[in-house]
């Protein structure tokens, strides 16, 4: 504070800690302000993604009004528009970016018209008075006008709420709804808990929401023969959330923008014969069992991508599975135990006659079977009679009789293990997924049995 106005050409501060009994201080706000009102000091911190490669426009409102997604933090994608580009420097300024980022972290553009050049692409442009321009490429053109273009106006196609029980729902075709929880939502409260609801027959396709079939706090609950497919906005194929006695049988969960499968503290479940595959949306496993999930079987499956297992998990047992990480993956199941929710502790997980390769070779650490280090060690695991693309430590539990497709260590590959490096001397056909064990290749007896999906769902 001045008694009077000046002007200054130069301004130094010291910045010295706002406490005493810590090393740390947080600044909060420099202001040095011109006779007209300006602050000299303050300014936006910008963010600056340089790329020589791809940023070539010579024009530099080019970028204006795009937006860029950035991957990090959390494993998260965030969002931010642009707010100038230098041509020289082949850069984009951006609003700061707060989060961490990886090694391995990438951009995206997307939200202009200039990135339309496919039937079914768009992008929204904000005008005044709350309104917004949509920009769309259609299929095809009649008179003039597009046709075929619609827009969800529901969000849930059928709702089970409360306390109903012994109800069916076959043969439905269910697509374009958006904002609520998807296909079929099987909703309880409390005490209000649906039970013996069976779910059949049914395709659910181009759902915005929860996840293409959503079961809450309900009581024995089956899924069958269902096919979930291609529903955008980070949307889950199967989201399965405080249910009891439930069973999802022969359902093929292909291309959502979740998950494939989710859980939350789900309990005396099987799940045989479902294929999940193509589910590579940040934050999307193949398949979770997060939070409190036990006594669950999980037999005869084809899986994509990674299984994914958090803490208070007991009684899991995985039996003729295959799990493909796409050589994308380093882990084909992980076991994390952080958090607190319902403890910390994992126990009696059972991994046998699974085939789970492909993990990608890229990260020193990758592993068939990922076990946390530094948390309380998992108890009665073991793994048998599998086929691996490499077991690494830690893995406190039983290891016997498993194939190993790149070397691991003695010192948990575990007794009667082999190390096969072909697959074609393992595998029918591994270049189209095939991977039963080619007859007359060692150990017969290890690795999964399942043929892989076909092109097209068919009931």
């Amino acid at each position: 504070k001045l008694p009077k106005q000046v002007e200054a050409e130069r301004i130094t501060f010291q910045l010295r800690h706002s406490s005493t009994d810590r090393g740390w201080t947080k600044l909060q706000q420099l202001a040095a302000f011109t006779p007209a009102g300006h602050n000299v000091i303050q300014h936006q911190v910008t963010t600056i993604i340089e790329d020589p490669e791809r940023l070539t426009r010579q024009d530099p409102n080019w970028y204006d009004d795009m937006f860029v997604g950035v991957h990090g933090g959390n494993n998260h994608v965030y969002f931010a528009q642009v707010r100038n580009y230098d041509p020289a420097a082949h850069q984009l300024h951006l609003p700061h970016f707060t989060s961490t980022i990886y090694e391995q972290t990438r951009y995206a553009l997307y939200n202009s018209p200039k990135f339309i050049d496919l039937p079914g692409e768009w992008c929204l442009e904000p005008l005044e008075g709350g309104r917004t321009r949509v920009f769309f490429l259609p299929e095809s053109l009649k008179n003039g006008p597009p046709v075929g273009i619609g827009y969800p106006t529901l969000q849930t196609a059928l709702s089970i709420d409360g306390a109903a029980a012994h109800l069916e729902v076959r043969g439905f075709l269910m697509q374009r709804y958006a904002g609520g929880k998807g296909g079929v939502a099987v909703n309880g409260r409390g005490n209000n808990r649906p039970s013996h609801i069976r779910i059949a027959d049914c395709e659910v396709r181009f759902m915005s929401g929860q996840s293409g079939i959503s079961l809450n706090h309900s009581d024995h609950v089956t899924v069958e023969n269902c096919y979930v497919h291609h529903c955008p906005g980070w949307t889950v194929g199967i989201y399965v959330n405080r249910v009891n006695g439930y069973r999802l049988l022969g359902t093929r969960i292909d291309s959502n923008s979740g998950s494939g499968i989710r859980h939350y503290e789900a309990k005396q479940g099987t799940l045989r014969n479902n294929i999940v595959i193509n589910h590579h949306g940040m934050h999307s496993s193949g398949l979770n069992f997060y939070e409190g999930c036990r006594d669950i079987l999980f037999e005869d499956n084809y899986v994509q991508n990674v299984i994914a297992i958090t803490r208070s998990a007991e009684n899991l047992t995985f039996r003729n599975n295959i799990v493909d990480s796409l050589s994308t993956n380093a882990v084909s199941v992980a076991m994390w135990q952080s958090g607190q929710v319902g403890g910390r502790h994992i126990k009696n997980l059972t991994f046998e006659k699974n085939t789970l390769i492909n993990t990608s070779p890229e990260t020193d650490w990758h592993t068939a079977i990922f076990v946390q280090s530094g948390a309380s060690a998992p108890e009665g695991l073991v793994a048998r009679d599998n086929v691996l693309s490499r077991l690494r430590a830690p893995f406190p539990g039983i290891v016997e009789n498993n194939i190993f497709m790149q070397e691991t260590g003695p010192g948990v590959a575990g007794a009667g293990g082999l190390t096969a490096t072909d697959p074609h001397t393992l595998f029918i056909d591994p270049a189209k997924g095939d991977y039963r064990r080619k007859p007359g290749g060692p150990m017969m007896k290890a690795g999964a049995d399942l043929p892989p999906p076909q092109a097209n769902w068919s009931r």
